[in-house]
């Protein structure tokens, strides 16, 4: 038993993370691949991703010719880069086509190739384009003089740049690129926009005699890149707001968050549990419950992380209401979030025109979620709220990209083009700071303590005076409102305005604690229904038991009172020392069992450092 439980040691902290990080089917259904639990860490995340989600496949818009409307794409995903919009047109062959001549009219224009190399290397390609083929016809030479032709009609785009003048011009630009033939030059020698292509007085300048002094204008070159960029732009767009694209971005974007930050120097150990929300119910029983329970894994699961939303339908609370059984069994807390679904909004804009929060958990639409918060499982439910960007968006003023200049669209709806997180991730990313520093999991909460989220992408928002401020998460949400969703049994993200820092201050679990007439039991009951709570008292539960379990027959009660003090001291600190006080074992014969002994263990949390948590009763019965 001694060598089973070492004395100095942390007993390592495993979190289960449950997300549908696989691609769904080709109907737009859920992802049916079963992988089952696999670790991963910062070394083996592209390994592992590469693993799980392969490839996805899915159907866009096509930008770049009127015919076929929509052109299919397969975007391999075997690291985080593959998200990025240049992997993206690497990878895409119509696009890939584009960045090659983007790089071919750059050598052009600088003397790098000849004209004739342009032409020979242009037409291998395969006109998978109308772009594309328009380019290669401008690079035809021609014997006469072209004769006007009629200006095609432009595309229209469904999802414009923005609404300001300027992308409107330059999106003109692009397609002005390649129509018109003509040689209406301007003061500057270069074609006016309504006369003719840029693209083709660039390829009559590169084809004219050297000997004649005729030199590439580089603002020529630098303006047909840039209309080849804002043609890739627009379809790379295309690509990066699919929703499943970007639902497969948020999930291993946010489990890169959590790998980054998290400290393996340490006992951390991480699995991934690929499921989609319609078949959480059967794969935690089968993959999380049964497994655990059974005892199967030499380091049981510590915390399970659930990537998902869940709303008020009766559904979603039967879900958690079955979960949670389990959870308690396994003395492992579940945590989640909650999206707009749940306070009966479409979308989170309207969230400031809620009525008074407390009043809103009282509508009958709550019962269910009522009646849930009173049964003694939901101790080890916590559901978070407020996500938080995960990423810039994309252009010059933010995250740029090197091989072409890239814009990401953003059409002015509230928050929709940006790639938010679960606040699953960052609540994550507290607990296993906190394990680190201290081996525990309790300190995750507070401004100045444990609670504090760094280093986050910002957006610029209005506040309510009108004036432009950046923040990091999907809301600012007031403190009256933050205490309101706390008294509901909701962890809500917090942040300061023009600040890249986010916050949690309090760590409720979803019950709802019960109240007496002793204003000190109220108290001990409110801590009891908090995480860090939870958490603690989970993990001495664990060490119990285990203890317990190695304990064999024939022995007095003061040999087992020694052993569990001698082998449980040293787990609940890292010196190894603990005060006299601060840890309480009776044992005594069993009054209804008189072959077996009852253990009742008190741990007091206070007395070890871990300020604000009650103390743990736990009773077990074990072999006499």
């Amino acid at each position: 038993l001694g060598e089973e439980l070492p004395q100095h040691i942390k007993m390592p902290l495993k979190l289960l993370v449950l997300s549908e990080f696989t691609p769904g089917d080709s109907t737009g259904g859920p992802s049916s691949a079963k992988h089952g639990r696999i670790s991963i860490d910062k070394d083996t995340f592209a390994q592992v991703m590469q693993r799980i989600a392969g490839k996805v496949s899915f159907t866009i818009p096509n930008r770049l010719s009127n015919l076929p409307k929509e052109i299919s794409v397969t975007i391999p995903l075997d690291g985080i880069k593959s998200f990025r919009p240049d992997s993206i047109a690497e990878v895409v062959p119509q696009l890939r086509e584009l960045m090659q001549v983007r790089q071919m009219v750059t050598g052009l224009g600088e003397g790098k190739i000849s004209y004739d190399q342009f032409q020979t290397q242009l037409s291998k390609f395969s006109q998978g384009s109308d772009i594309l083929r328009r380019i290669q016809d401008a690079a035809v030479p021609k014997s006469t003089p072209p004769s006007p032709q009629p200006v095609q009609k432009r595309p229209v785009l469904e999802r414009p740049f923005t609404k300001t003048e300027e992308k409107d011009k330059s999106l003109d630009s692009l397609f002005d690129m390649v129509e018109v033939p003509g040689k209406s030059m301007g003061e500057s020698g270069i074609p006016s926009r309504d006369a003719s292509s840029l693209l083709e007085h660039f390829m009559s300048l590169s084809k004219s005699d050297k000997s004649q002094g005729i030199q590439i204008d580089e603002r020529l070159t630098k303006e047909i890149v840039r209309d080849i960029d804002s043609i890739l732009s627009i379809q790379v767009n295309e690509v990066i707001h699919h929703p499943e694209f970007r639902r497969l971005e948020a999930a291993w974007r946010g489990l890169k968050f959590l790998t980054d930050r998290a400290d393996f120097r340490e006992p951390i150990q991480l699995e991934l549990l690929s499921v989609a929300k319609e078949a959480l119910g059967t794969t935690f029983d089968t993959h999380v419950f049964r497994p655990e329970h059974e005892g199967r894994y030499d380091v049981p699961v510590s915390v399970i992380l659930a990537e998902y939303e869940f709303d008020r339908s009766l559904q979603d609370m039967e879900l958690l209401s079955d979960i949670a059984g389990k959870a308690d069994m396994l003395q492992a807390p579940f945590i989640s979030s909650i999206g707009p679904l749940f306070l009966g909004l479409d979308s989170l804009k309207d969230f400031g025109n809620l009525p008074y929060l407390k009043k809103l958990f009282e509508q009958p639409e709550y019962i269910k979620w009522t009646s849930f918060r009173k049964s003694n499982p939901s101790r080890w439910v916590t559901l978070l709220f407020n996500r938080f960007l995960l990423r810039n968006s994309y252009g010059p003023a933010h995250e740029r990209v090197k091989s072409f200049e890239f814009r990401e669209s953003m059409t002015g709806a509230v928050n929709s083009d940006y790639l938010w997180g679960n606040p699953v991730w960052a609540l994550a990313t507290l607990l296993t700071a906190s394990f680190a520093r201290t081996g525990w999991c309790d300190n995750i909460t507070g401004v100045r303590g444990g609670g504090v989220i760094e280093d986050l992408p910002v957006y610029e928002i209005g506040n309510q005076g009108g004036q432009a401020v950046q923040i990091p998460l999907e809301l600012f949400i007031p403190e009256q409102q933050l205490g309101d969703l706390a008294d509901s049994g909701i962890i809500a993200l917090t942040c300061r305005y023009n600040s890249d820092t986010a916050f949690i201050l309090s760590a409720p679990s979803a019950h709802l604690p019960e109240r007496y007439p002793d204003p000190k039991l109220t108290s001990i009951s409110a801590i009891h229904s908090t995480l860090p709570y939870q958490i603690f008292a989970g993990r001495v539960s664990y060490y119990a038991g285990r203890i317990s379990n190695e304990i064999g027959d024939g022995l007095s009660p003061d040999v087992v009172q020694r052993i569990f003090t001698e082998l449980l001291s040293p787990l609940l600190s890292e010196t190894g020392k603990i005060p006299s006080d601060a840890l309480n074992i009776k044992v005594k014969e069993s009054e209804d069992f008189p072959d077996k002994y009852d253990v009742s263990l008190i741990v007091l949390p206070e007395r070890l450092g871990h300020y604000g948590l009650a103390p743990v009763e736990l009773t077990l019965r074990i072999h006499r």
